[in-house]
């Protein structure tokens, strides 16, 4: 951690973004210093999850046009 981060936020607290289940699956995850590097990707993976899952709600089923993607007719 960097000295700015550690002024940022001298307790070491997890910055909430309001979103429960954002919020609960950044909590568990805790930091990469927590787990062993093995562990890294499975961990960094389920958060990936919890966060595609939660934009992808929120679009509302709406898909966003992929850049150079040509749409199926």
């Amino acid at each position: 951690m960097t000295q700015n981060q550690q002024s940022e936020n001298p307790q070491g607290e997890r910055p909430q973004t309001g979103n429960r289940l954002i919020d609960a699956a950044l909590a568990e995850f805790g930091s990469l210093d927590d787990h062993p590097p093995a562990e890294h990707h499975d961990r960094l993976a389920q958060v990936h999850e919890v966060l595609a899952s939660v934009l992808e709600q929120s679009r509302g089923g709406a898909q966003a046009p992929i850049p150079g993607l040509r749409p199926n007719p």
